[in-house]
């Protein structure tokens, strides 16, 4: 890693430590914990050029995380949380000897939450979920998602925080939210050239095609109704948005192709039944223009979305003290689907987890699977992690895609990887 983004790096840890001790003498309680995860990760993987030639590249990453949360706040108090990534990057072409270097800095999250009796507010930069899917849920359409490259291995680091001001007021056993977001955040794609970038996208820009992002400069806001007693919730869900993945169109003048984020309106519900550790869960939403995507954007005539219904039901359950598994079946459905575009009118996808605790908990194995049905492709993600110290822990990861070049986990396929985390918590 570079001195410069380290230089930051180590800036952004003191300020937010010194932040969170000077809050202190105005009511906040001292750090709670603070927490540095990293994880260096080895990619082998071929990269295709539009002349056909084929290069075996050999990647490096560095991923870095700092982060101070201080305690939560009770019914009446204050607290504050901020972290922090760095992330770089470092590849070789065994062929022909040239490398490349990325280097990223981002604020995580960074936000004051204030807990007043049944009031609740966050303001600030912040992660929302709405969703009891184990994976993204038909719940989360207006939180962006990091595209950049389609193996994070824990959703925790696919949805990113956004700036947003979040309220809540709560009456037991009924509370309703509010999310106000100043300007619309797309989910970031991976750039032009990478292999991470969306095949039907970088199939259009091998063709010749030029690319432009048409982003809205407009607010988000989304509004919850929940009911939660005992062990049962439900609750219903509204928000005005904007496509997360962009729909493909050509310009007025047909000569390029046209990032397309629209206004959108979800409605949606959830059922969860909740118990030690346990869950069975239904999601539906109905979102309007929902945008598609084409090889040919001329096919469209310009017309790239439709309603669509979304739809999850699954579980998550505690087999013993030591075991957890997990499945869910996700579907979509287009409304009056033009018969001449070539994404699915109907595509469904099964999700499933495995994790188990061994040698008095030192020991933890999981593997992760996501089949999609026709076209069939596949992700697996098995993992292992040894606990040193109940603060220390050592992960080996894997991430591995096959099927259909169609299919979304199978247009990178060639793309296998493997890393190792390291988590310290102090």
């Amino acid at each position: 890693m570079r001195a410069t983004a380290m230089g930051i790096l180590t800036e952004a840890m003191l300020a937010s430590v010194l932040a969170s001790f000077a809050m202190a003498g105005e009511g906040l309680e001292p750090p709670e914990w603070l927490s540095m995860r990293g994880h260096y990760r080895l990619r082998n993987y071929r990269v295709f050029e539009r002349s056909g030639a084929e290069h075996n590249i050999v990647e490096w990453r560095n991923d870095i995380r700092f982060g101070v949360r201080t305690p939560e706040p009770g019914d009446r108090g204050e607290q504050l949380v901020v972290s922090a990534n760095a992330h770089t990057a470092r590849g070789e072409n065994r062929v022909w000897g040239f490398w490349s270097e990325e280097e990223r800095l981002e604020w995580w999250e960074a936000y004051i939450r204030f807990r007043r009796d049944e009031w609740d507010f966050r303001i600030g930069k912040q992660s929302v979920r709405w969703s009891h899917a184990l994976d993204r849920g038909p719940l989360d359409t207006f939180t962006p998602e990091d595209r950049r490259e389609y193996a994070r291995f824990a959703m925790a680091d696919r949805i990113l925080p956004v700036w947003a001001l979040h309220a809540a007021y709560t009456v037991a056993p009924l509370s309703y939210e509010a999310l106000a977001q100043p300007s619309f955040e797309p989910s970031p794609l991976a750039p032009t050239g990478s292999n991470w970038r969306p095949r039907r996208l970088a199939l259009l820009e091998q063709a010749g095609w030029s690319v432009r992002e048409d982003k809205p400069s407009a607010a988000i806001w989304a509004h919850r109704m929940r009911y939660s007693a005992d062990s049962f919730e439900a609750a219903i869900v509204h928000a005005y948005h904007c496509n997360q993945a962009p729909g493909l169109r050509l310009n007025s003048a047909r000569s390029e192709v046209v990032l397309d984020y629209r206004r959108q309106h979800t409605f949606g519900a959830t059922l969860a039944w909740l118990n030690n550790g346990s869950k069975i869960f239904a999601e539906a939403a109905y979102t309007t223009r929902q945008p598609w995507e084409t090889r040919n954007p001329a096919a469209t005539d310009n017309l790239t979305s439709r309603d669509a219904m979304t739809l999850a039901i699954g579980f998550d359950h505690a087999l013993d003290d030591a075991t957890q598994v997990g499945l869910q079946w996700t579907g979509r459905s287009i409304v009056n689907y033009p018969s001449h575009i070539e994404d699915k009118a109907f595509a469904q996808a099964v999700i499933g987890e495995w994790r188990r605790r061994l040698a008095e908990d030192k020991v933890e194995i999981g593997l992760r699977g996501r089949y999609h049905f026709d076209p069939a492709g596949y992700r697996l993600s098995p993992e292992i992690a040894y606990w040193l110290h109940e603060r220390i822990c050592v992960r080996a990861l894997l991430d591995l895609y096959g099927g259909s070049r169609a299919s979304e986990p199978g247009q990178f396929r060639d793309n296998d990887q493997g890393g190792m985390e390291l988590t310290v918590l102090f």
